[in-house]
């Protein structure tokens, strides 16, 4: 067992926060990590009778973020999802919440989060998306892991390549 756990989620592991999934959802625990993300303090998060997260989720993805909420209530699972967040100074980050579900010892449905701040990475693709837009070239990004994942690809390349037409899901 390690003895440093809760440093670990404190400052290790981005954005860390848990919830209650249980009426009135609420945040249950959230670490400095997340709050240094936010720009906030914990209190400022930490309310048993209201889902003071939920207020920080970009307006226009509100209704995403809250749908997702609804399918994890459903069932223990482990579900991705990628939403904008406001920070307390007004600035928008982009986010991917990785999200997992279970029952505690009392049968509530506790979730746990880790939230990644995506956006350098959007931000390159809308560069990307300019560039496309601008020269009649096929390029594509990738990122360089062991399983290397197309994180851009124009048109043009998909047209030279001859991908057949597939989701937006698929193309992983």
């Amino acid at each position: 067992m390690l003895n440093n756990m809760e440093e670990i989620l404190e400052f290790q592991i981005c954005g860390f926060h848990q919830y209650v999934l249980t009426e009135p959802i609420h945040l249950e625990y959230v670490s400095e990590n997340l709050c240094k993300m936010l720009g906030l303090k914990k209190d400022e998060l930490l309310n048993c009778g209201k889902d003071l997260y939920l207020m920080l989720v970009h307006p226009a993805d509100r209704e995403k973020y809250l749908e997702f909420i609804q399918v994890l209530k459903e069932k223990e699972q482990t579900l991705t999802s990628e939403y904008r967040m406001m920070k307390k100074d007004g600035s928008v980050i982009y986010v991917r919440d990785m999200f997992t579900t279970k029952k505690n010892e009392q049968g509530v449905l506790i979730g746990t989060s880790v939230l990644t701040d995506i956006t350098d990475i959007k931000n390159e693709n809308k560069n990307l998306q300019f560039l496309n837009e601008t020269i009649p070239f096929g390029f594509l990004r990738y990122t360089c892991e062991k399983q290397p994942k197309i994180t851009y690809i124009n048109q043009k390349m998909i047209e030279m390549l001859r991908v057949p037409e597939v989701d937006a899901a698929e193309m992983d």
